[in-house]
């Protein structure tokens, strides 16, 4: 019937399509579902869905370009709207993704993505069709979407959405325009758009789409009657921008709607607006294109400076660039205004308006208005530094009735290439100045140099790094160009060309050679000091002698400075040109010539009056040091200063800046006098940073002294200045809930300026959690601001929570926060929060039963209260506390505690419950008691209900993530929760004595969809996949029942958990659902309040099950602890509370438990982003309570292992992602009290989130290599020494990444074998086989990869099984294995496996009941058994897996073949010679032959007088005919073999039902037992 509907379905879909056009098939195909969604198909139809996902080609544009549709969404934000992301073959999904426009981050070690668009995030990715990696070919996807929503499946109405937003930014600009609010409407929506509505979207957006387009196809002639022949051009935009233009006849063709119509001729048009109303149109009465010129041309100017004062308008020189167009070219670095000069002729109309029309430096554009005549207004923005150009249209517009005239002029503007530096270097070291300094507006200059020069090296610095430099002819390659000195000429000319496209600017060095002189310049005092400038400014190299002479060798002619300084703040300056009158001198500063200031002030505003800041002395002329602190929330200065006796006063400073400016040295010539506002500075302090500077005014004034005319006499008065720092944000919480600041009388929160502040928290309270920022101001080329934080002398980052621990008790506390900076250039801030205690009272509860565990926490900060040493909990006033009252085999209580304050002040204790109104939630007592100091309230359970549906005794041969297991009367055995997963089960390990049984599709890919790791529980698997529970035969891979979850769990990367009678599956969003393990009803369900991926094993112990839950790396996340009692029997997802909970940054994510009675071993994240951080720990937490036994920290990386725990070492054992591999131990102290100890490390080379496996003083690990998601990459099994300091055996390579655990078997003397998966397609099974003392892998596979034109060989550990076809997959899985030696797993493929150990005989133990059938019958196997012994020497029945054909029987059967798992999949690996692999090699079939007989229905006879009937189908006997006197007739039934099954005795005719036998046989007896005849044989002759 399905085969039925299916051929009917594809023949209706082959009609329809037939009759469809090829447009239509191309542009409309539907789209394919995605898994796990709302709107799948009917399952009778699923193979249809799947095939259609299997053949959904690559997107191909229109232009043959490959690509699939994309969208990222972060939590609460599209990052990036769905787009097409391109590829080129042979890339993978990452590859384009980083190729694109777009930004993406990933953890090196996961391979996860952290970041999209420099948003960080917990991203997961689904796909069409489903199942593939990052690194899987590009072409292999459709769609991909990354999410942080645990719904992230690709809904088919997101598909079709996707692929329309992404369609949309195709289209051109007027039909993106004309749909654009249907299109911001579905970006507005899209996070967690359902798929009804995102198909809603889709449609609206195509329907505006469609309607504009279909509205374009239709076009209506639009005639202009004055406006005729080719002078003319016509155009016409619609309202969205898009632009028609006449046909050669003049005529538009223009679709309904309204219009801007112009029609121009040369450079003047006439415009106007025009609706199309589905009719023809023709426009006359139209105003004439004049014909008069409106803009004066020939006076046309622009300038870089305005024309206020008509002296200062320059004009730029225009060059003809075409009809009514000039050219200018312009300096690189010109970014200022522009000032255009238009003027209008005496024919332009009354009214008309100039404009200048252009696109800015920000690329928007602008239409500026420009006044008749006027040379200063200006046009900002024109122009960046740099090569780009720009185009302004000056337009001159009239008005003419309800029409406009036009006249244009075209201004286009290029850019003339410059040098930004240029300097001369003999090849002595001598460094020539030009004339003059060098300005990029400076085209010649001429240097002096010595005559003994034979070459000058020219460093010219392009303003533009990619401009053309030319040196004397030779392109600049380096810094500089050597060119040789003509010593036959006493003038040289070097020409320098920079070239940029059409433009070019040369700059021409003149060379004058000349002989050097020995100049000596003594000093007259022993305290000066003194340097010598070229006209550069560059500092010339001398030889000191003594006497305080100092000897140059500078150039005659040439021009050159002097600086001397005496007593560090006195100086005298002179420039000079050499000559042979000054070649020797000496330089003297006398006190005499030293001028001063007499008033000097810096502030942060230039108004007056002055508020300076505090130099922290008063200004004397003879104090020549200050300094002055600035707020670091300044960003500016203001400066004044009044120099004495007629001197002037400038300010020299280093300019700190956030631009490529910071670091230039500034100079202000003529500083503020006091009379006046200040001088503003903004650039000698940066806002939000620690860096101050340093303000040098100098007071100079020429010589009055005979001979001291030409020298400069000056004294400095230095400000240094500081920073006064601060913090920028400061919040505190408590358990994650914000604290409120408080501050003098009625402030709250946080101001800088405000240093002392006080919080409220409980009594109990014994953490706050502070994050504080600073001010963000890097420098340029820095990249952060350079402050240094301490938390009560505790060195914190800024950013970052820092926990600062509390007494818990009832005393006041401070806390201290200082603000510095990293270089300790400032003084220090000091910041103090003063911590109260919330009133409140202690209360001892008394509780039963015994054993019953209380757990309360402070609902807003997530902090538990513990009692005291007396057992009381301290609660507080104005806080709300959650409980839960728990013990295995009672019914819990739970709700809200919430303490009252009385007038009088009494205390009282509420119990009740949250109540949630709308969005706000409300506490609602139900009981309260009056408390005090010491009071004991009762709380009391009852014994829950026995829920008598479920059988706590079912026996499970695999209960849980590694090997737990329980017997019929359920004690637990198996590896007995110490996680060591090793079996005596004999698994095969040569490829050719094991083949897979069967494999059998239950999920989809990787993420919700994806099927769970399998349990053996009832003899049957267990798993699960999207929202199903199942179970399995685990011979067959048949679904024999299945339940429903109340969500998936996230990726399904952990197999659920099996105890008295119940399935726990861990589920998305922090939930555990219990389920009846026999008919897979839910039981309870458990929510954590911080939710969560279920990403950890669930391990249980003493009727309690354990487990934790991951957020995020940086997040916080729950380790729970959970009765495993049905409360309530009668409420299938009753709400279930934790006996506790232990809260811990970063979370448990693949952190399995070890669990016994006396403490939980458990590993946790770093906390940190990525894996290097060494702050994992290791936690020791008491089984009942929770509480914190003992801790570890400073594990490298995440603990991603289980916890393992080996007998014969008495040790524990895991690894990290941070590359190592750990052991520590469990001892009791002297006081009773459980300690870790004895640790050790070991690195291990790569990350590994393997659980170890151990047997016989070795641990076996897999270990990533460099590359997770690379092949061959260095992947290996790891085996591991543990005897003495540890140390690495042996490794045997992998393809993949083994990122799972190791399953062995010690079923074999010499030898053991472990069995790994790799996380790489195909998901290779392999073995490594391993024993004592053993230093390499000596079973091993070679594996070939052809790289491009290169094969590459690598020896692996043995390639036991390899998935093939649709099931070879990346396999994040631990396999398990059965008493047979079955190993059941899953990989990303969605299937399900079962790999076990060939069959080598079958035997008929017992034949069937039924050999002789009638034609049409079918083979009965009742009373049939048969045993198979397999290679591993393993017998058991299989009668169950022995299938005939299912077809009738016929008479000429004689026998019916029985063959060993008909129907199912079986394949194995073969050996080659050169010991290489082939995968996929069917498994020959085993069988057995049953012989038969098939007859008609119905055997006629006789015996003696009497006549006999026989229905083989009824087996009943007819006898007629008259008996003998006192004779007897009996029927005897007998085996195949001869053994009687029965008789029947008639005396008299009638009818007889006989038992089943193979042959029966008639008896005619006389009364006395004899013969009276032949005996007469029915059947079976």
């Amino acid at each position: 019937m399905k085969l039925k509907r299916m051929t009917a379905a594809l023949l209706l879909l082959a009609m329809l399509l037939s009759c469809l056009p090829l447009g239509v098939l191309a542009a409309d195909a539907e789209p394919v579902e995605a898994e796990n969604t709302v709107d799948a198909a009917p399952a009778e139809d699923a193979e249809v869905e799947d095939a259609a996902a299997e053949a959904l080609p690559a997107a191909q544009s229109a232009d043959g370009e490959n690509f699939f549709y994309f969208s990222a969404e972060a939590e609460g934000k599209l990052l990036i709207a769905p787009v097409k992301i391109s590829y080129q073959d042979e890339q993978t999904i990452w590859q384009a993704l980083n190729a694109s426009q777009y930004r993406f981050g990933m953890d090196g070690g996961d391979g996860f993505v952290t970041t999209i668009e420099n948003v960080t995030g917990n991203y997961r990715y689904s796909s069409v069709p489903s199942g593939v990696t990052l690194d899987h070919a590009a072409a292999s996807v459709t769609y991909f979407r990354f999410t942080e929503s645990e719904q992230s499946a690709i809904t088919a109405g997101l598909q079709t959405l996707m692929q329309v937003m992404a369609g949309y930014l195709d289209k051109p600009a007027d039909v993106r325009s004309a749909a654009s609010a249907a299109y911001q409407k579905a970006y507005d929506n899209y996070l967690g758009i359902d798929s009804d509505t995102a198909k809603s979207y889709a449609e609206e957006i195509t329907k505006a789409i469609t309607d504009y387009e279909t509205g374009q196809r239709t076009t209506y002639e639009v005639s202009f009657s004055q406006f005729t022949g080719t002078d003319y051009t016509i155009s016409a935009a619609n309202s969205f921008g898009k632009q028609f233009y006449a046909e050669t006849s003049g005529k538009l063709r223009l679709p309904n709607g309204n219009y801007t119509f112009c029609i121009r001729r040369d450079n003047k048009s006439v415009t106007g607006e025009l609706t199309v109303n589905r009719t023809a149109l023709t426009i006359s009465g139209l105003p004439s294109i004049p014909t008069a010129e409106w803009i004066n041309e020939e006076a046309f100017a622009i300038s870089e400076v305005s024309g206020y004062k008509e002296t200062n308008y320059k004009p730029l020189a225009l060059a003809d660039d075409g009809a009514h167009a000039f050219a200018a070219a312009i300096l690189d670095t010109f970014t200022g205004p522009l000032y255009p000069y238009v003027t209008l002729t005496d024919s332009v109309p009354d009214g008309a308006a100039i404009s200048a029309i252009y696109t800015n430096t920000a690329g928007t554009e602008i239409s500026s208005r420009v006044t008749d005549g006027s040379k200063r207004e200006p046009l900002y923005g024109v122009l960046t530094r740099g090569a780009n150009g720009n185009e302004i249209l000056f337009r001159v517009s009239a008005e003419s009735g309800s029409y406009m005239l036009h006249e244009e002029l075209t201004l286009r503007l290029g850019r003339k290439p410059t040098l930004s530096a240029l300097r001369m270097e003999g090849a002595s070291g001598n460094k020539p100045a030009a004339n003059e300094r060098f300005s990029n507006q400076t085209f010649t200059y001429t240097y002096k140099v010595l005559n003994t020069e034979e070459s000058l090296k020219i460093y010219p610095t392009p303003t533009v790094q990619s401009y053309s430099v030319y040196v004397n002819g030779t392109q600049l390659t380096d810094a500089y160009v050597s060119v040789p000195v003509d010593q036959t000429k006493e003038t040289q000319n070097i020409p320098v060309l920079v070239t940029s496209g059409r433009y070019q600017t040369e700059y021409t060095l003149i060379v004058q050679r000349g002989e050097g002189k020995k100049v000596t310049v003594t000093l007259a005092d022993g305290n000066m000091d003194i340097v010598m400038k070229n006209g550069n400014g560059e500092i010339l190299q001398s030889r000191r002698e003594a006497g305080n002479k100092y000897i140059y060798t500078l150039v005659n002619g040439e021009e050159y400075t002097y600086y001397a300084t005496k007593d560090t703040y006195y100086h005298a300056e002179e420039t000079f040109t050499l000559n042979d009158e000054n070649a020797e001198f000496t330089v003297s500063i006398p006190q005499a010539q030293i001028p001063s200031l007499s008033a000097l002030y810096v502030g942060l505003r230039s108004s007056l009056p002055i508020e300076a800041l505090d130099f922290g002395q008063k200004f004397t002329p003879e104090t020549h040091s200050y300094t002055a602190v600035v707020p670091d929330n300044q960003g500016r200065l203001a400066v004044w200063a009044d120099p004495a006796d007629g001197a002037a006063c400038t300010l020299r400073y280093c300019s700190i800046t956030d631009t490529n400016t910071d670091g230039t040295w500034q100079t202000v010539q003529d500083v503020a006098r006091t009379s006046a506002e200040g001088k503003e500075l903004t650039d000698a302090i940066l806002f939000g940073n620690v860096y101050g500077n340093t303000l040098t005014f100098t007071a100079s004034k020429a010589g009055t002294a005979s001979g001291t005319k030409n020298i400069t006499y000056s004294a400095d008065y230095v400000v240094t200045l500081k920073r006064g720092l601060s913090l920028n944000s400061m919040t505190i919480t408590y358990g994650g809930s914000p604290v409120i600041l408080h501050y003098g009388e009625n402030g709250t929160g946080f101001l800088s300026s405000q240093k002392a502040y006080i919080i409220t928290v409980p009594e109990m309270a014994t953490a706050l959690e502070l994050t504080l920022g600073t001010r963000n101001g890097p420098r340029y080329g820095e990249t952060d601001s350079g402050y240094a934080l301490l938390v009560n002398n505790e060195s914190v980052q800024a950013g970052e929570a820092v926990s600062v621990a509390l007494s818990g008790a009832a005393d006041t506390q401070s806390i201290t926060i200082t603000v510095k900076d990293q270089a300790n250039l400032n003084d220090a801030t000091d910041y103090t929060v003063t911590v109260n205690k919330a009133a409140g009272t202690a209360v001892k509860f008394s509780l039963a039963p015994e054993g019953a565990m209380l757990y309360i926490y402070e609902k807003a900060s997530g902090v538990r209260l513990w009692p005291d040493s007396e057992g009381r909990y301290a609660f507080s006033t104005g806080f709300t506390y959650l409980y839960s009252l728990t013990k295995y085999g009672f019914a819990g209580r739970s709700g809200a505690i919430q303490l009252e304050a009385g007038d009088n002040g009494s205390m009282t204790l509420h119990f009740g419950t949250m109540q949630q109104t709308d969005k706000t939630e409300r506490f609602e007592p139900e009981q309260s008691y009056p408390v005090a100091d010491n009071t004991v309230i009762s709380l009391q359970l009852k014994t829950a209900d026995t829920n008598l549906d479920i059988d706590p005794n079912i026996p499970s041969g695999w209960a849980d993530f590694r090997g737990t297991a329980y017997d019929a009367n359920g004690n637990m055995t198996g590896t007995a929760n110490t996680n060591n997963g090793v079996t005596r089960a004999k698994i095969p390990f040569a490829a050719e004595s094991g083949t897979l049984y069967w494999a059998s599709k239950v999920g989809d890919g990787y993420s919700e969809g994806a099927v769970g790791n399998p349990i053996l529980v009832g003899g049957n698997l267990i798993a699960y996949a999207g929202t199903r529970i199942l179970k399995i035969d685990k011979d067959t891979g048949a679904v024999l029942c299945e339940g429903t979850m109340a969500g998936t769990s996230s990726f399904a990367i952990n197999n659920s958990t099996y105890a008295e009678g119940m399935i726990l599956v861990g589920l998305s969003n922090g939930r555990i659902q219990a389920f009846n393990a026999d008919t897979l009803k839910s039981l309870w369900l458990y929510t954590d309040p911080l939710g969560g991926q279920p990403n950890c094993p669930i391990t249980v112990s003493d009727g309690y099950a354990y487990t934790g839950f991951w957020n995020s790396e940086i997040k916080n996340a729950s380790f729970v602890c959970i009765s495993l009692t049905d409360e309530d029997p009668g409420e299938a997802k009753e709400a279930k509370a934790p006996t506790w909970r232990y809260v811990q940054k970063g979370g448990f994510y693949w952190a399995g438990a070890y669990v016994c009675g006396d403490y939980v071993l458990v590993g946790t994240d770093d906390g940190k982003s990525g894996y290097t951080s060494k702050t994992a720990n290791v936690l020791l937490l008491d089984p009942m309570s929770g509480k914190l036994l003992d801790s570890m920290t400073g594990f490298a990386g995440d603990i991603r292992s289980t916890i393992c725990y080996d007998e014969a070492t008495n040790a524990f054992y895991f690894d990290s992602k941070g590359s190592y591999f750990y052991r520590v131990r469990v001892q009791k102290d002297t006081d009773g009290a459980w300690r870790l100890t004895d640790r050790a490390e070991l690195p291990i080379g790569g990350m590994s989130t393997s659980t170890p496996v151990i047997a016989n003083g070795r641990a076996y690990i897999g270990v990533c290599g460099s590359g997770q998601f690379t092949e061959y990459s260095g992947h290996s099994i790891t085996v591991i020494d543990l005897s003495g300091a540890m140390s690495i055996a042996y490794r045997a390579e992998t393809q993949g990444y083994p990122q799972t655990s190791g399953l062995l078997t010690t079923g074999y003397d010499n030898y053991n074998y472990i069995y790994f998966l790799d996380n790489y397609t195909p998901g290779t099974l392999r073995v490594l086989r391993d024993k004592e003392g053993q230093t390499k892998a000596d079973y091993t596979t070679l594996e070939r990869v052809v790289e491009g034109k290169t094969e590459r060989t690598y020896t692996t550990a043995y390639a036991l099984f390899t998935p093939a076809g649709e099931k070879a997959q990346d396999c994040i899985c631990s396999p398990i294995v059965d008493e047979n030696g079955t190993l059941y797993f899953k990989n990303d493929s969605g299937y399900l496996m079962a790999y076990g150990s060939a069959v080598e005989t079958l035997t008929v133990e017992s034949p069937p009941t039924k050999t002789h059938y009638e034609a049409g019958d079918k083979f009965d196997t009742t009373g049939l058994k048969v045993t198979a012994t397999y290679a591993n020497g393993v017998t058991r029945d299989v009668t169950h897996l022995m299938k005939a054909a299912n077809k009738a029987l016929t008479q000429a059967d004689t026998s019916v073949t029985l063959i060993y798992g008909l129907g199912q999949t079986m394949y194995h690996n073969v050996e080659n010679t050169d010991k290489t692999m082939k995968p996929g090699e069917e498994t020959a079939s085993k069988s057995i032959a049953i012989g038969i007989t098939v007859g008609n229905s119905t055997l006629t006879g006789t015996i003696g007088e009497l006549n006999w009937s026989f229905s083989a189908k009824t087996s009943k006997l007819n006898i007629s005919g008259s008996f003998p006197s006192g004779a007897s007739l009996i029927a005897a039934v007998y085996t195949a073999d001869g053994k009687m099954v029965g008789t029947k005795i008639l005396t008299a005719e009638g009818e007889a039902e006989l038992p089943t036998g193979a042959k029966i046989k008639l008896f005619l007896l006389d009364t006395n037992g004899k013969p009276l005849c032949q005996s007469a044989t029915v059947k079976g002759a």
